[in-house]
């Protein structure tokens, strides 16, 4: 009976959606910031982005302020991928708001800016933990480590208090 009600908690903190938010995104764009933006990400190279104060920074402290919509969403680090109608294979890291004028990120973006008319190959990944976007298993999050990790523990306390 013990064993059932350790798997059965385990199952629900495993499945707990999390609603985390980054407070900050690299921010590249390879047109501008050439190969450093492309997967494997040069951290040294690309830029940082604050997501509420929209703030940019680099390495060297510069700082600058980007416009955002207003919006009641949540943030999500954001890396796109896309070959160009130039043929060029083109990255963008940055922090974007979770859904747009209702949709979610990605499909709003596939729909509305970069459509099939102009790119060929998109794809888009968004995550929820700081600097999340640096390309290398983005979708998965420290939170389900973790977790594992506490259902792990969760089963040797089950063993070590059943021991007689």
């Amino acid at each position: 009976m013990q064993l059932l009600t350790c798997i059965s908690t385990c199952f629900l903190i495993l499945n707990i959606p999390v609603q985390a938010e980054p407070s900050s995104c690299y921010y590249c764009h390879s047109d501008a910031d050439g190969d450093a933006c492309h997967s494997p990400i040069a951290k040294e190279s690309v830029r940082i982005q604050h997501c509420e104060s929209t703030t940019i920074s680099d390495y060297n402290a510069k700082a600058e302020t980007v416009p955002r919509e207003d919006s009641t969403s949540t943030y999500v680090c954001a890396t796109l991928n896309y070959t160009s109608f130039a043929n060029t294979y083109v990255t963008i890291r940055e922090c974007q708001y979770r859904f747009i004028e209702g949709q979610d990120l990605c499909t709003y973006l596939y729909e509305h800016a970069i459509t099939p008319t102009y790119s060929r190959n998109f794809s888009c990944q968004i995550c929820a933990d700081d600097l999340c976007n640096h390309g290398h298993d983005g979708n998965h999050s420290k939170r389900a480590h973790l977790s594992f990790l506490a259902c792990i523990g969760l089963f040797i306390s089950m063993i070590i208090t059943s021991i007689p």
